[in-house]
């Protein structure tokens, strides 16, 4: 914002000729974050329907920034009202998402708990999940249960988990969820037990429905690994496989909960349309 804020300052023509230049810049700057493009395209697609002056596209900007704080805690209620509906006691969880940690927050909250037992997956090989389970352990009452992901089969059936809740990196337009590696591990672990897995995102997660924004996302996610030396530090000759993040299939997730209600398949690939539409203002 503040770079597009001095090409503004501008006459309008050199302005706007400036801040569509930072908007190019912005939306490829993190190709692995769908939500950094969608924004960048919604509030140019929109300025440039609305034929708004240079200093307009900044006050734009700032709006959509805050709006994406708003956006996250809305899809965590969602995610929240959708558990208390489903009467869900017993939740199952990996790797460490803000708005999951969200969600989990207001259903073990004291005075008004509706879940009081959590199994968290420790999320090899970085264990993020290890800092969620101590949080939710020393903030609420809910029992807590640290797992493997190779121990997930036997942690869901003792604990009687009702309910999976994941975080989303992104959402692609078909409905996959693209997640920290064991989401896989842990859906098909839920469908076995017959348990419902949500994925909580806001709307800008999901991949605009272009060959061009999917390449983006799939190459930026083929070439996130973790260190290593987290998995094997030995002086064998030894490869290591260990990506960041895989795809979980869309049938494998029951919906997504994002700001605007829990989503299906076909309210997924909507939204992927609406954002192909805005990110065509650069043609």
């Amino acid at each position: 914002a503040a770079e597009a804020d001095e090409s503004a300052d501008s006459d309008d023509a050199a302005g706007r000729a400036g801040v569509l230049d930072v908007a190019r810049d912005l939306r490829t700057a993190r190709p692995e974050m769908a939500a950094v493009a969608n924004r960048v395209n919604r509030v140019v697609a929109r300025a440039i329907r609305a034929d708004d002056a240079p200093d307009r596209f900044v006050r734009r900007a700032i709006d959509a920034i805050e709006a994406a704080f708003g956006a996250d805690s809305a899809a965590a209620r969602t995610a929240v009202t959708q558990l208390r509906d489903a009467e869900a006691t017993a939740l199952a969880t990996l790797s460490r998402s803000g708005t999951v940690r969200q969600a989990i927050a207001e259903l073990t909250a004291a005075g008004d708990s509706v879940v009081s037992e959590l199994v968290v997956a420790e999320s090899r090989p970085e264990c993020e999940g290890v800092d969620v389970a101590e949080r939710v352990a020393r903030e609420t009452s809910a029992s807590v249960t640290l797992t493997t992901e190779a121990a997930l089969p036997t942690a869901l059936a003792a604990r009687e988990v009702d309910a999976v809740l994941v975080g989303a990196d992104s959402v692609l337009p078909d409905g996959d969820v693209v997640n920290k590696t064991g989401t896989r591990v842990l859906a098909l672990v839920a469908r076995d037990v017959d348990v419902p897995v949500y994925a909580v995102a806001s709307t800008d997660k999901v991949v605009a429905a272009s060959a061009v924004a999917i390449e983006a996302i799939e190459a930026a996610r083929s070439g996130a690994k973790s260190p290593a030396n987290a998995v094997y530090d030995g002086d064998a000759d030894v490869h290591v496989h260990a990506p960041t993040f895989e795809t979980t299939p869309a049938a494998l997730v029951e919906g997504v909960a994002t700001e605007d209600g829990l989503l299906t398949v076909e309210e997924v690939n909507a939204v992927a349309e609406a954002h192909a539409r805005n990110a065509e203002w650069d043609r």
